[in-house]
């Protein structure tokens, strides 16, 4: 068991780190790390943990937690961040590792890993340390601060500025790590190109050779040069995780960002470029799903979708050609049709502008879900729609109830489908004994909605779109809200235990789990953010299953 503590101690101190200023005079020639990793503050971290721990509904384990943690940090100075610097060489692959951590008393800390089993051989300047599986680490004390190493060379040249390198990461995240791209040896770059590639000649060989997988590969060549770009032409990577209190969430972020006049760089300006959504009438409240997507596509963009959306056309009129079960006239009328929706697709893309939202509306009683989508010419869309129910208005009419031209609101016609549900299709316990499909054409948009009534629904989300919309919108944002969402689950499936969970949701109301993806200066923030009412659910399953309720749940 010591063996095991002692490893264990040791792993951990590479990660509890603290960077600062060491001695100018050793550190003018250290080398540039391509990877820089940065830990918070301890008194910061050990009091996010405390607050995981309680909100969690484990307030229980807090005492224990913090105990452990007093005797483990001695000799740490807990109000300074912490590090890791990664180094890469031409020709290897792995990387050199340099941690460094802020110590108020080192004896102390040389006391704590020799009581885990740990041998340390003290000497002048230097100090080894030999674990139970006798690997050697080296540590160095300059101004207050601890280097440790498995590569006693790096101790030789410490960074002069190791704040620098971190930045403003300790004071944005709890945990993170910053990649510098461009100083990773090119010959390691093009390694992982490499690599990707063979990967993706893998999946071309599994294809074969019909229209289908020609299109894929298309796809793919794409996604290549969009990955070569990325490994060759960023600036750099930051991974993040962050515990905000004050806003009572979780987050965490991936950054990326090119150099000057990079694929990167271009698609970012493209989206800041783009128009406000139209569509942000969707993000309404009460509702258990909600997104909006706009952007504005890159010049380089353009002709490459364009020429996948051309492919996806052959490819579907083909299909046609080749299953023949439509009379002559209707196979025809078919083709037309679709061929149009392409065509508007088609000018679509090359308008360059793409602009959709959509919401799920959840209650005890109903379903609905609603989407819309910018199009260049909705009026030829519906027109196309007209000519295929009039086709087959007959075989359509003996199974559903077919409206045309049902209504209108705020400048879109309504269409309406209304499709008998039986008792024991999955779908009745969501949207009951019919459902309601609503087609919706008008001021350059093409609207679909379905369930137990969702017309009401899209009117709201019209009538929304109407209004201005905050300048400081995310372009893209997707959002859902576990409360509804698991509260109709639960009730459709009979679930208690689900009800019960989806109950603590709906009174916290803090159950928003979000994705949003913004353009910085030459890249883009993705973040996944996640309210801490989410994290109750530990503490009520817990319960649940002390109370002899673990086999049901």
């Amino acid at each position: 068991m010591k063996k095991l503590l002692a490893s264990l101690m040791l792993a951990v101190s590479l990660v509890w780190l603290a960077p600062s200023a060491v001695t100018p005079a050793v550190a003018q020639s250290a080398p540039a790390p391509s990877i820089v990793i940065s830990l918070a503050p301890l008194s910061r971290q050990l009091k996010d943990i405390t607050y995981l721990i309680e909100t969690s509904g484990m307030g229980f384990a807090a005492p224990m937690f913090r105990m452990q943690a007093e005797q483990f940090l001695k000799g740490l100075d807990r109000e300074r961040p912490h590090g890791v610097f990664l180094y890469f060489e031409e020709g290897n692959p792995e990387p050199k590792a340099l941690a460094f951590f802020a110590v108020s008393d080192l004896d102390a800390v040389l006391d704590n890993l020799s009581m885990f089993g740990a041998d340390i051989e003290e000497g002048n300047d230097v100090t080894t340390i030999v674990p139970p599986n006798g690997s050697e680490m080296f540590v160095r004390k300059a101004d207050g601060f601890a280097f440790i190493s498995d590569h006693r060379e790096l101790l030789n040249q410490l960074p002069s500025a190791p704040l620098a390198e971190l930045g403003d990461l300790p004071t944005q995240y709890n945990l993170s790590a910053r990649v510098l791209v461009q100083r990773i040896p090119q010959d390691l770059r093009d390694m992982v190109i490499g690599m990707i590639e063979d990967s993706y000649a893998e999946q071309l060989d599994m294809m074969g050779n019909d229209m289908l997988a020609d299109i894929q590969s298309q796809n793919m060549d794409y996604q290549l040069n969009q990955m070569k770009s990325l490994i060759n032409e960023s600036k750099e990577l930051t991974l993040g995780f962050t515990v905000d209190q004050s806003e009572r969430r979780l987050f965490a972020d991936m950054q990326m960002i090119g150099l000057d006049g990079s694929v990167l760089a271009k698609q970012s300006r493209s989206y800041a470029d783009a128009p406000a959504s139209r569509f942000h009438g969707f993000l309404m409240d009460g509702a258990a799903v909600t997104m909006v997507a706009s952007a504005r596509l890159s010049d380089d963009d353009v002709p490459e979708l364009a020429k996948m959306l051309s492919g996806f056309h052959e490819a579907a009129v083909n299909q046609l050609e080749e299953e023949g079960d439509l009379p002559t006239a209707q196979a025809e009328l078919v083709k037309r049709v679709v061929g149009e929706l392409f065509e508007v697709l088609d000018q679509t893309i090359r308008e360059g502008v793409m602009d959709v939202g959509g919401a799920l509306v959840m209650n005890e009683k109903s379903a609905n879900a609603a989407l819309g989508l910018h199009v260049v010419n909705a009026a030829r869309v519906e027109q196309a729609v007209k000519d295929m129910v009039n086709e087959f208005s007959r075989e359509l009419g003996q199974r559903v109830d077919v409206r045309m031209n049902a209504g209108s609101h705020g400048g879109v016609t309504f269409h309406q489908i209304v499709v008998p549900i039986d008792e024991y299709n999955e779908l009745y316990e969501f949207v009951g004994d019919r459902a309601t499909i609503v087609l919706g054409f008008g001021n350059g948009a093409a609207y679909l909605a379905a369930g137990s009534d969702p017309e009401e629904m899209l009117k709201s989300a019209i009538d929304g779109g109407a209004e201005p919309s905050s300048p400081s919108a995310p372009p893209v944002q997707f959002n859902m809200f576990l409360g509804p969402l698991m509260n109709k689950i639960g009730q459709a499936q009979g679930e208690p235990m689900v009800l019960q969970l989806s109950q603590k949701l709906l009174e916290s109301k803090r159950d928003r789990i979000r994705v949003t993806i913004n353009p910085i200066g030459n890249g883009f923030n993705y973040r996944f953010e996640m309210q801490d009412g989410i994290l109750e659910l530990i503490g009520v399953a817990a319960q649940a299953f002390g109370m002899g309720g673990g086999p049901d749940f």
